[in-house]
């Protein structure tokens, strides 16, 4: 029974990764810019030489950037990109900041107050980037600083301070190190770390051409090499240089050291547990350490021998289980990270707790000023017409005139101050179900679509392997079911969040200056567990971590882009009851049509859940005078009448200022709110209920 349970689940986890796991590509010989690819995103690591700078930013691009080239991508970063200046800090205090260019040694100053901390002192290199014109005055006048910091390349300049002590550093004959990146770049020298980490930083004598630039994976060959063990730092001088494209082996432990820091002077024997075989140790390992151990980190072997690490490489034969990890909510995402990092034995100090928190409030909360001309679109593509939704209970408390739509429609959207956007899982399921209804003849899938020709393949492989572990499980007609549902559930959920993501960025293309909320998927199927043959599925937990997963897409979409807030919805009440549809196929029979599958929606409960979510992440300011309901800067009578007309259906909400109707504060607007303007305009009460 088990067997069977873990076949659909890993079926799933298998297809998820396939769509969401990044794969990294390599390093772009640009400075080095790295990407990591999956079928459904892109990160780029951004290293680029910019004119006299490096543009060093990291960027998510979701469907269809994701399969943009690097240079189309770069095409849409350069507006970020700026103008970039090398320069000398001459001057700066409390007010400005004196810089003179490397390149023609013109002066430029620019206001202190934007420029963050960094270190720089008079003398210090700085790349800085500028949006805007330079204004002419003696020095010319940077308004518009976009960053700052100090600068890798510094050609113009020889470097002429002790990196190491010769005579008390350790000489080495033979290669301490291989791939590295070049981090600084001097007249007579440059600095450079390796690609592998290691705690230590090279400087290494020798000019480099300038065909050579901040940010190159370069390999050398060198001598005279001197080690600083107490300061980690390492000399030597340059003999060839030659581009690397260098990657790290999968299975490959690489430079991996152990540090030891007890709280008093300690023997200590260390053994290493690794599914694979050790390539490299120092000291020897043998069949393990044996070191004392000083609290500064010192270590000392039976010899004398001092060292500051233990260090190995290996090859290891470890199968990373893709099935465990956290998948946590988005507003639970900081006391998450503090968890975390507190069994771990790391504190976070206070501005960064404060940084974390400030971001993930940013998005999940927002501001909505509510005003005569206040208009409210909500895209939701299961909603009922006959019923009274969430968007007519969120308009009716705001007073304001909304509109319903099921699709983009770029007037309305273009008019709105106000969006809501909530997609359900609803329609997946509907597809799951016919589809694993009528899996001998269900149509096949075009991953291409969403995934391209490349993608397509990988998926066609997957499901290839997961149909054969269906195979040995002898399953028959439930595993070629099985097959057909997985598929189906992870097609439709791909294409959900790509067209979901796509949507957010219409919106904001077409009205940039809207507040767009995006609301969360819920579980309808939450606790579905079905038997078959006396075996049990647990379909809800299944399309749960599908659920989380797409409600995470769109909560890192509003992180990482501002465009939006995301307010979770997990709790939605619906008339569907789990305890009756535990046959599988009862189940299908239940729900096999449209019409049968409305139980899966939202309740009048359930939509007042929605609408008191949405509610509780924004903060409201009406604008105008509650009662004026013909906007003159008057309470009398007159407004009374406009409110009974609008009552009556003799006048329409954008007829009146709707926003300022309900004095009464029941969400109501109607005759009831024109009784408390009428005793307000006599003189029989001062203040309107709505006003307490």
């Amino acid at each position: 029974m088990k067997k069977k349970v873990w076949i659909w689940i890993l079926a799933g986890v298998l297809l998820l990764a396939i769509l969401c796991v990044p794969i990294p590509t390599g390093v772009v010989k640009d400075g080095g810019t790295r990407t990591y690819t999956a079928l459904t995103y892109k990160i780029v690591d951004w290293n680029r030489i910019t004119g006299e700078a490096v543009y060093d930013e990291t960027k998510v691009y979701l469907f269809p950037n994701n399969f943009k080239s690097l240079d189309a991508l770069w095409e849409q970063e350069k507006e970020n990109v700026g103008t970039k200046l090398l320069a000398t800090v001459e001057f700066f205090d409390q007010t400005e900041v004196i810089v003179e260019a490397v390149s023609n040694g013109a002066r430029y100053r620019m206001p202190r107050a934007d420029l963050p901390d960094i270190g720089a002192q008079q003398g210090s290199v700085v790349e800085i980037t500028y949006a805007g014109a330079v204004l002419y005055s003696d020095p010319a006048y940077i308004s518009n600083v976009l960053s700052w910091k100090l600068s890798g390349n510094m050609r113009h300049l020889e470097y002429t301070e002790e990196w190491l002590d010769k005579e008390s550093a350790e000489k080495y004959d033979n290669r301490v190190f291989d791939h590295i990146t070049i981090t600084k770049i001097y007249k007579n020298c440059f600095f450079a770390r390796t690609v592998i980490p290691m705690p230590y930083e090279i400087k290494l004598n020798g000019t480099l051409s300038d065909d050579w630039c901040v940010g190159d994976q370069v390999s050398c060959t060198y001598e005279n090499t001197y080690y600083d063990d107490k300061n980690q730092r390492i000399e030597c001088d340059m003999l060839t240089i030659e581009p690397s494209d260098w990657e790290p082996e999968p299975g490959v432990a690489y430079k991996p050291v152990i540090y030891l820091y007890p709280e008093a002077e300690t023997d200590i024997s260390v053994k290493l547990i690794l599914d694979g075989k050790l390539t490299c140790t120092y000291p020897a390992y043998n069949t393990g350490w044996q070191v004392t151990a000083a609290p500064d980190g010192t270590l000392t072997d039976a010899k004398g021998q001092t060292y500051n690490y233990l260090y190995w490489e290996g090859e290891t034969n470890a199968q990373w289980d893709m099935t465990e990890g956290f998948c946590v909510k988005g507003e639970d995402t900081a006391a998450f990270l503090e968890e975390a990092l507190e069994k771990l034995g790391v504190q976070i100090e206070s501005e960064i707790r404060d940084l974390i928190e400030e971001k993930l409030y940013d998005a999940t909360h927002g501001e909505y000023t509510v005003t005569a001309d206040s208009y409210y679109v909500a895209i939701d593509e299961m909603y009922g017409e006959d019923e009274e939704g969430y968007a007519d209970k969120l308009a009716e408390h705001l007073g304001i005139a909304y509109n319903e739509i099921n699709e983009l429609d770029e007037d309305e959207i273009a008019k709105a101050d106000l969006i809501t956007v909530r997609y359900n899982n609803e329609p997946m399921i509907g597809v799951m179900i016919e589809d694993a209804k009528d899996y001998k003849t269900a149509e096949a899938k075009d991953w291409s679509v969403y995934v391209g020709e490349v993608g397509a393949e990988y998926v066609q492989q997957a499901l290839a392997e997961v149909k054969a572990m269906l195979a040995e499980q002898d399953l028959g007609t439930m595993g070629d079911m099985a097959l057909v549902a997985v598929e189906s559930y992870a097609y439709e959920y791909v294409g959900h969040m790509i067209n979901y993501i796509k949507d957010l960025e219409t919106i904001s293309e077409i009205n940039p200056d809207a507040l767009v909320i995006s609301v969360g998927m819920n579980n309808a199927l939450s606790d579905v567990v079905l038997t078959l043959d006396e075996e049990e599925i647990a379909l809800g937990e299944y399309i749960q971590y599908v659920v989380d997963a797409a409600n995470l897409e769109a909560f890192i979409y509003v992180l990482v882009t501002g465009n939006a807030i995301y307010v979770d919805a997990p709790a939605v009440e619906t008339e569907f009851d789990a305890s009756e549809n535990t046959e599988v196929m009862d189940f299908i029979l239940n729900l096999i049509d449209e019409e049968s599958r409305e139980v899966l929606l939202a309740t009048d409960d359930g939509h007042e859940y929605i609408k008191e979510q949405i509610l509780g992440a924004l903060t409201i300011t009406y604008e105008g005078l509650l009662g004026d309901a013909n906007s003159d800067g008057v309470v009398d009578y007159v407004d009374a009448i406009y409110v009974l007309e609008y009552d009556a259906k003799l006048r329409e909400a954008d007829e009146l200022a709707l926003h300022l109707c309900d004095v009464n504060g029941d969400d109501v607007v109607d005759y009831v709110d024109a009784i408390f303007i009428l005793e307000y305009d006599a003189k029989l009460i001062d203040k309107f209920p709505a006003s307490v």
